[in-house]
């Protein structure tokens, strides 16, 4: 009689692990979110941020012209800005599959879908917004994905600066560029209404002007 108890009782503490395996896995990794496909295009590029340089106020003279205008970016757009950045990049673009940018708590938060041995799971990073030296720069505060939390160095150890983003490896900063005018800088950043919001002002000469166009 005892010995037919104990294949039971490890047939029971097996199912039981299981079931507990199965159960952590889908409530921390699991993904949930609806996501972009990675491999969707991206319409985040140097032409729509400089058909969003609608001004405000422009001074026009026969040599330059004094801008002041403001940038806003949605949740669509900043998902394809993180689109730009990864699908690019066949390190990243292997492993993830979706990816999703959030406004929360004035921090973008970038939902991830992405398969690991084929192993579908979901990370989510956060990251704050600020102007800084006339610049927006998007800076990696954490990151997790299920209860693991994700260094900074293994996320930007892959990232790689493109046209219009630059990486700061070390500070774990994006860097968004328009177009390399040297006039042109980023004096405000503000998030309302689920918009990341920058105000720009500079002066541009001909030869900038040209690069507009």
């Amino acid at each position: 009689m005892a010995k037919s108890k104990k294949p039971t009782l490890f047939l029971g503490i097996i199912l039981f692990i299981f079931l507990a395996l199965g159960a952590t896995y889908y409530i921390g990794f699991y993904p949930k979110s609806e996501v972009t496909n990675i491999n969707s295009i991206s319409n985040f590029n140097q032409k729509m941020l400089l058909n969003k340089l609608t001004s405000n106020n422009l001074n026009i003279s026969s040599k330059e012209v004094s801008l002041e205008t403001s940038i806003a970016l949605s949740e669509d757009d900043l998902t394809d800005l993180f689109v730009n950045l990864i699908a690019s990049n066949s390190k990243l673009s292997n492993i993830i599959t979706g990816i999703k940018a959030e406004i929360n708590d004035n921090k973008i938060n970038v939902l991830l879908h992405l398969k690991y041995k084929g192993i579908p799971l979901e990370g989510n990073l956060v990251f704050s917004c600020e102007a800084l030296n006339g610049k927006c720069v998007l800076h990696y505060e954490s990151g997790n994905l299920g209860f693991i939390s994700i260094n900074k160095d293994l996320i930007f150890s892959k990232l790689i600066s493109n046209e219009i983003l630059d990486i700061d490896k070390e500070a774990g900063d994006i860097i968004l560029k328009v177009k390399n005018l040297k006039g042109l800088e980023i004096k405000n950043l503000s998030i309302k209404n689920n918009e990341v919001i920058f105000t720009i002002k500079g002066t541009l000469n001909l030869q900038d002007l040209n690069k507009l166009k």
